[in-house]
């Protein structure tokens, strides 16, 4: 469900999420200055996360795997 992943990117700290029932344009104005305040905020988050570079482990998992 998209917005189950939305929350979870916003929880992770990815991502802003403004649910459709409070959108209005200062609502959006505000969250769009908001995210880019704090972007590096935002960068550092996805850069640290335990799944970057997910493609990578996964092949190294398959190489490991496959040599035994």
């Amino acid at each position: 469900d998209q917005i189950l992943n939305a929350k979870s990117f916003e929880k992770q700290g990815f991502a802003k999420v403004i649910d459709e029932d409070d959108l209005s344009v200062n609502v959006l104005v505000k969250a769009v200055n908001e995210v880019y305040e704090n972007r590096g905020d935002y960068v550092k988050a996805i850069e640290d996360a335990p799944i970057n570079n997910a493609v990578d482990k996964v092949l190294n998992l398959i190489d490991k795997l496959a040599s035994k």
